[in-house]
């Protein structure tokens, strides 16, 4: 299973977070009509290597945004604690990419989008980032 599923299905394994989301849990852009409070998850980076000091080791580092959204800044920033609970350290035993240990790779970043109707229904926004070391198999 690829390293960016099993950070799905640990959140949904999550009952702190599925009560907050359900299961809006995204790893693409959502539907633009998503209710509030989501998740999304990107990846923004996977370096691999596959050699240290003449052995085959097939390694990898994947660097991945979490955007946690909600109604507003509270329930945007308890979301974004859950989640960072929910995956800090995780690791897995997947045959195909097994996680070695999750970790924060930066503060939190917070962004407030407006509506493009006018209206005052904002959504907060709290990113983090997260650090995916793992190895996989060829």
């Amino acid at each position: 299973m690829h390293v960016i599923e099993q950070l799905v299905a640990a959140l949904r394994a999550d009952t702190a977070v599925t009560a907050i989301v359900g299961n809006r849990i995204f790893t693409d852009n959502p539907p633009q009509d998503t209710i509030k409070p989501s998740v999304e998850i990107y990846l923004i980076s996977d370096d691999q290597e596959s050699t240290i000091d003449r052995c085959t080791v097939e390694m990898g580092v994947m660097l991945v945004q979490v955007n946690c959204l909600g109604n507003s800044r509270s329930q945007a920033h308890d979301l974004s604690t859950k989640v960072r609970r929910g995956i800090l350290h995780l690791t897995s035993d997947d045959q195909d990419q097994k996680i070695q240990d999750v970790n924060i790779s930066s503060g939190s970043r917070w962004d407030v989008i407006r509506p493009l109707d006018g209206s005052d229904s904002y959504t907060y926004e709290c990113q983090n980032d997260y650090n995916v070391p793992y190895t996989f198999t060829i």
